[in-house]
């Protein structure tokens, strides 16, 4: 009941149909990105995103997805950076696989804290939805981000198809995440835990 009540919590934070509630967050990013890409291999990151540096390469050995970092040693990458890297696969590649997510995250922690600006993110939901192309938020230290600059949480969570949330940065828990998004991409979750040999 008590994790219930938790993510129902969280669904009315972000705005979200459903959420889950997950051990870390490393498995709330991977599990986001796989279920968004389907087919598709390609995920554009930050260089110097916690997704890109920090997990273990879990998005190429357990996903067969291609990390393609932007922006390298900054915060963020901007949309037109974004649209020049997707436009310009064509002539770099001999086969194309398809671009099945774009993940930001933000705050970065990499960068001391740094944000994304708002309306560089509203530029780049603006162009993925233009182009089908799925996007996620890494939002593990989203509160932060809603804290200093007073954009609130769901306001953040509107330009992304999901969201991961931390529940021990800043809110005290020992441990855990929670993931929101629709209804069809969170109930996909468990099946695809089981697929990769989760409990």
């Amino acid at each position: 009941g008590a994790v219930a009540a938790m993510e129902k919590k969280f669904e009315e934070i972000t705005g979200k149909e459903k959420a889950i509630c997950m051990p870390t967050g490393t498995m709330a990013n991977q599990l986001a990105i796989a279920v968004l890409s389907g087919e598709n291999t390609k995920v554009f990151v930050q260089d110097t995103s916690h997704i890109y540096r920090d997990e273990a390469d879990a998005a190429q050995s357990v996903f067969q997805k291609r990390l393609i970092p932007l922006a390298k040693d900054e915060t963020f990458f901007t949309a037109a950076e974004l649209q020049k890297a997707i436009e310009s696969l064509p002539e770099q590649e001999v086969f194309e696989s398809g671009t099945g997510v774009v993940s930001i995250e933000n705050p970065v922690r990499r960068t001391d804290g740094r944000m994304v600006p708002l309306e560089e993110i509203k530029k780049i939901s603006a162009y993925c939805r233009e182009k089908k192309i799925k996007l996620h938020l890494d939002g593990a230290r989203i509160f932060m981000a809603a804290a200093w600059s007073a954009v609130p949480v769901k306001e953040y969570a509107a330009y992304f198809d999901t969201v991961y949330i931390s529940l021990y940065k800043y809110l005290g828990a020992s441990g855990g995440a929670v993931l929101c998004g629709s209804r069809e991409v969170i109930e996909r979750m468990p099946h695809l835990i089981k697929i990769h040999g989760g409990n």
